[in-house]
């Protein structure tokens, strides 16, 4: 275990960057990575000139020692200088980024599986190098989540990609109403999973006169602006065989005082179900970026030996920001400078992704997230 990072490009491992920035989030469908390094110049044929091995669309592999963190491609390139310094600076994202970037075909599709509709828009649009891998053998079929209304009620079953989304927007409205994650594996595939409930195999300790403390820097962000006593969804209404109906679907986050309401209009016609289900996910994410714990480990392995990574468990044991429990890693960034290599995580409670809405509560009171830092209403 080195706690090296490595651009590899075209099979050919780069090292020596002066700074190195490698991230991962539940809540970013692809990985981000930048590498700034000074300037090589050599001499050609009597002249010098610059060394740059690296070009713009380069397929781009990051490791850490031997292990595979992120297969994408190079989207910027930087060579600036002035007197004292000549540095190139290297940027991009995991291969699915271009899904976040391309708009979606206007297309209808009635296929039931959900892990064979990617792999089908992935076809249609030209990605015959990324695959599909499903991680949630219980997934609903998507004839339970998705239909039109035609002259006879609300029956038809179709998904539909809306003129200006993107191929990931699409893909992820469906994978919000079977209630999956989409994530991106090492090699650039798409993953279909739910929230971990793997333990990452180590601890995150800061507690007065420990030597064994091994929290560099933390801090905890409790921002209760975007949360609502009452999310309410409705949707436009629907023709069948009684008449007109307008469906409505609402959840409560209890800690909030009963005068915060939202209302929010779902653009597609659906059902109550379906609406319940989708306020209870909007209460859970709406805690989750409310309710942020962020700190710094030196270097890339846990107590266990192993690689700090996303959607993992891990117990945080913090004095200082008041926090005691088992937490969600939500983000992992992985860096290296000057100063040494470190790994930065973003920790949330668990049932941040989930819809199991009273869970959530729960574990944010017993984890001491925030029963000692928010008023109950």
């Amino acid at each position: 275990m080195e706690n090296e990072i490595f651009l590899e490009i075209n099979g050919i491992r780069y090292r020596g960057f002066e700074s190195i920035s490698v991230s991962k989030s539940m809540e970013a469908f692809t990985g981000q990575f930048s590498f700034t390094s000074s300037v090589n110049e050599i001499v050609v044929n009597g002249e010098r000139v610059i060394e740059n091995p690296i070009k713009a669309q380069d397929v781009a592999r990051i490791f850490i020692d031997d292990e595979l963190i992120i297969t994408g491609t190079v989207e910027t390139l930087n060579i600036s200088y002035d007197a004292a310094s000549h540095v190139i600076s290297v940027g991009g994202r995991d291969k699915t980024g271009d899904l976040v970037d391309s708009s979606a075909k206007e297309t209808a599709y009635k296929e039931k599986s959900f892990p064979r509709l990617i792999e089908i828009v992935l076809k249609e649009h030209g990605f015959n190098d990324i695959k599909v891998i499903n991680n949630v053998p219980d997934i609903q079929t998507l004839d339970s989540v998705a239909a039109s209304p035609n002259s006879n009620g609300f029956t038809e079953n179709v998904v539909t990609a809306e003129f200006g989304q993107s191929i990931f927007q699409f893909l992820d409205t469906y994978a919000r109403k079977l209630q999956v994650l989409l994530t991106t594996d090492p090699d650039g595939n798409i993953v279909i999973t739910r929230e971990g409930s793997q333990n990452s195999g180590g601890a995150l300790i800061s507690t007065f006169s420990n030597r064994n403390n091994n929290i560099l820097t933390a801090n905890i962000d409790i921002n209760t602006g975007d949360r609502f006593n009452v999310v309410e969804y409705s949707s436009q209404s629907l023709e069948n065989n009684i008449g007109s109906v307008f469906p409505t679907g609402s959840s409560k986050d209890v800690v909030i005082r009963a005068t915060r309401t939202i209302s929010i209009n779902n653009s597609e016609s659906t059902n109550s179900e379906y609406l319940s289900e989708l306020a209870k996910w909007s209460v859970n994410v709406r805690r989750a970026k409310g309710e942020r714990y962020n700190c710094r480990f030196q270097g890339y392995y846990n107590d266990a030996g192993l690689i700090w990574k996303q959607n993992t468990l891990v117990q945080v044991i913090d004095d200082k920001c008041q926090l005691n429990g088992t937490f969600l890693i939500q983000g992992v960034t992985y860096s290296k400078s000057l100063e040494g290599s470190f790994t930065d995580l973003v920790i949330v409670n668990q049932g941040a992704f989930t819809l199991d809405v009273d869970k959530a509560v729960r574990l944010s009171n017993s984890n001491q997230f925030s029963s000692n830092l928010i008023k109950a209403a």
